[in-house]
């Protein structure tokens, strides 16, 4: 199972609590969490500059965390 093949089963399989994740499919998820958050946070230090740029990435930012968080 490939990268694209996990997050997609992750996010298909989000709100049902049955059963479990295999090994591939949680880390590459976390990996992919982990690269968007760090993205997100990455273009949001470089448009610091533009306020209204800078609140809309953080809002992004915010929302992802967010819907990551259950």
């Amino acid at each position: 199972m490939g990268m694209k093949e996990a997050v997609i089963s992750v996010f298909n399989n989000y709100v049902n609590f049955n059963g479990r994740a295999r090994r591939s499919e949680y880390w590459y998820f976390w990996l992919f969490s982990t690269l968007v958050s760090l993205a997100l946070g990455v273009l949001t230090v470089i448009v610091d500059s533009s306020e209204a740029l800078s609140r809309i990435m953080l809002g992004l930012s915010s929302l992802y965390s967010l819907a990551i968080f259950i």
